[in-house]
């Protein structure tokens, strides 16, 4: 009996997680269970959770399947060292942290809760944890509202006072936004998406930018 079965409240938490959680990592083999938290972890990772909290919250999970989960997150790759006793496992997963979607990661925290709680046995959370992987990303009108409204906010906390200065950074941004979004259906490259925004947003000057822009004025020789 663990730690937290034992203490107050242990007696109901053990009645929960009995039949639901106990009895199916019994039957889940050592690879299963390293499987299950390793798709976890990746899921956060990629996804825009914080690596300490990815890390924690990875081995809460694996410690409810009676693992000892060490994890490795890094660009590229989430590397997983699993025991059980005296076996051990050791598994890596290709992973690259370049998106944010912060609905996965609450909704895989949930499913991590629920799982600690005993209110979802381990072969749902390894249907949700897949489901959760492959949820489509936000809507893009979302996405450009939310490009536009930071991108003036910047504006206004930099110092931009005026008007038409800020409309072209909304106009910038939200364009930017939408070329991001329409290249993830032509191409996975990570850095193609911020390149062609920032060119598109370097080269939205206005006209009277640089009309405006001050110039040295040439003054008469004094007689010598």
């Amino acid at each position: 009996m663990t730690e937290d079965v034992a203490s107050g409240g242990g007696r109901e938490r053990a009645d929960v997680l009995g039949p639901r959680v106990f009895e199916a990592r019994a039957v889940m083999t050592l690879r299963e269970r390293s499987e299950l938290v390793l798709s976890f972890a990746c899921v956060l990772h990629v996804n825009g959770q914080s690596t300490d909290e990815t890390v924690a919250a990875a081995e809460r999970f694996g410690k409810t399947l009676d693992l000892r989960a060490e994890i490795i997150p890094r660009w590229g790759e989430v590397r997983l060292a699993a025991g059980d006793g005296d076996a051990e496992i050791v598994s890596a997963r290709a992973a690259d942290p370049t998106g944010v979607d912060m609905h996965r990661v609450v909704s895989a925290m949930c499913v991590a809760d629920d799982l600690v709680a005993g209110r979802i046995a381990p072969p749902a959370v390894r249907a949700a944890v897949r489901s959760i992987s492959q949820a489509p990303p936000g809507p893009t009108w979302l996405f450009v509202l939310a490009a536009a409204a930071g991108a003036a906010a910047l504006a206004v906390l930099f110092g931009v006072q005026h008007l038409a200065a800020v409309a072209l950074i909304v106009v910038s941004a939200a364009s930017g936004a939408v070329v991001r979004r329409a290249i993830v259906w032509y191409s996975a490259n990570a850095l193609l998406q911020p390149l062609c925004a920032g060119s598109l947003a370097s080269s939205a000057r206005s006209p009277s930018a640089t009309s405006s822009a001050p110039r040295c004025a040439s003054s008469p020789s004094a007689p010598a």
